[in-house]
């Protein structure tokens, strides 16, 4: 859905509805009331006796509206005061300043212009200029019956000066959350127009969540600041007092196969045994080629005198116990570690000769113990293969709480990536640099992740990952 103004057009393209309300000079659009379904739209309107509205973003519904019959020019909502659950309006149409019902929550009305999430609380902040022009940037914050001087950020120190640009309506160049944390980082010009200054907020805030730029409204909303009328971004959810948890992002390394195993194999390499493959010259590092399987089975009748191996991470459904059996032609090893980490690998089951296709009992060390595992953890696994002559195959099972036994599928398996563990800027050291960047992915959650992230492969980015970091800390020496 998006929203120009008066008119709304829906996900396929075709129009939603119009409002018939004509031209407004600023327009929110979030989901300003959490006690009501969907998102809200507040607008302000120049040619219609409607003066400024609050309205359903999904049906147009008025849910109320500050009659005006004048050109009302501004209009401003965010979440600034902590008394109130949901945002605050205000607007050239009514004096005060009101909460989601149309309850006057105040007689002071502040700035129209722009908003920047930038204290350690959950309000929002008040972005405006002072002076004849416009022309000089101003932070302020709302105390509950009007707002105060946060910082004059024209003369902040007074060799930044700065200016804000199209003349009252006081707009940075851009306003956003760019660096760090979910707060906002404000852009402005220099008053000479020779640069650009980057303000950052400095408190320490307990909040800790998504990036806002992990939001697709959002998103969108950084590059619809600067379109029209400027007018500053929202989130897609309900970002103060009182909110529910933000909605997880979704996050997916792009050009990275989602699900699978990779696969790398050595050819040329005569015999049997799993010795001629791990003393080859190429082995480990020189594969012949590579791809992702997307399942834990190779394909049958592939080549002669190759070896193989494949490797990534098994991240089980639930908690249980789980036990694993390998099936092979000629040999093969299974490795699985108690955690992500591939150094920590333990064998848990082989094919000492050729086994029929499938055939999970010739032999007992075909079988491993049973394993405990936890749900949504990730757990490296490693399988070694090699081939003579003849027809080939490689294929390995497991069964769990709720899984008869079975091939393991693409869908609990992902594939190995190579990452250096814990340098993040693949300086070959982990340092400070590294820890920026970590925090910048702070409570990230999704299975993709590699490690190189995710250091303890639980799928989540936390404390538990940063006192891994903090052990690799100078631990590196560039290979």
């Amino acid at each position: 859905m998006s929203v120009y103004g008066s008119c709304t057009i829906d996900h396929d393209g075709t129009g939603l509805y119009s409002t018939g309300l004509g031209h407004g000079d600023a327009m929110h659009v979030s989901d300003m009331d959490p006690t009501r379904p969907g998102l809200e739209v507040w607008q302000c309107h120049e040619s219609s006796a409607a003066g400024a509205t609050f309205r359903d973003a999904a049906t147009g519904q008025i849910i109320w509206d500050h009659y005006n019959a004048g050109d009302v020019g501004r209009a401003a909502a965010a979440h600034i005061d902590a008394r109130y659950v949901g945002y605050q309006m205000w607007s050239y149409a009514a004096p005060g300043t009101y909460n989601t019902a149309n309850e006057q929550i105040s007689t002071a009305r502040t700035a129209m212009n722009f908003l920047v999430w930038w204290t350690d609380d959950l309000q929002r902040e008040l972005l405006d200029a002072v002076g004849s022009s416009g022309a000089n940037p101003i932070l302020d914050k709302w105390y509950g019956d009007g707002s105060g001087r946060l910082i004059s950020l024209y003369s902040v120190p007074t060799a930044y000066s700065t200016a804000s640009n199209n003349g009252t309506k006081a707009n940075p160049c851009l306003s956003g959350d760019i660096l760090g944390d979910w707060r906002e980082e404000i852009i402005l010009r220099s008053s000479d127009n020779t640069k650009l200054r980057i303000f950052i907020p400095h408190e320490l805030t307990t909040y800790r969540l998504y990036s806002l730029m992990h939001d697709s409204q959002y998103r969108l909303a950084i590059a619809w600041q600067n379109v029209a009328y400027n007018q500053p971004p929202h989130p897609s959810f309900y970002l103060g007092e009182g909110m529910a948890p933000p909605p997880t992002p979704k996050i997916r390394y792009a050009g990275v196969s989602k699900d699978g195993i990779l696969w790398q194999w050595w050819k040329n390499i005569p015999g049997w045994s799993l010795r001629t493959l791990v003393e080859h010259a190429n082995y480990p590092d020189t594969p012949d080629g590579q791809t992702t399987l997307d399942r834990l089975e190779t394909p049958r009748n592939w080549d002669d005198h190759y070896g193989s191996r494949l490797r990534g991470y098994l991240i089980p459904p639930e908690t249980g116990d789980y036990i694993f059996w390998i099936s092979a032609d000629d040999t093969a090893w299974l490795f699985l570690s108690p955690d992500a980490r591939g150094e920590n690998a333990q064998f848990i089951a082989a094919v000492p000769e050729n086994t029929g296709y499938l055939q999970w009992d010739k032999f007992e060390q075909q079988q491993s113990a049973s394993i405990p595992l936890a749900a949504g953890r990730k757990y490296y696994i490693e399988v070694l293969h090699k081939e003579n002559a003849g027809g080939d195959h490689l294929a390995v099972a497991w069964q769990g709480p709720t899984l008869a036994q079975q091939i393991i599928e693409g869908r609990y398996l992902r594939p190995w990536r190579g990452e250096v563990f814990a340098d993040l800027n693949a300086d070959g050291w982990v340092d400070g640099d590294d820890l920026v960047k970590f925090i910048d992915m702070w409570l990230l959650t999704d299975c993709q992740l590699p490690l190189n992230i995710d250091l303890n492969g639980d799928c989540m980015v936390n404390h538990q990952d940063f006192s891994v970091l903090a052990g690799q800390w100078l631990g590196m020496t560039g290979n």
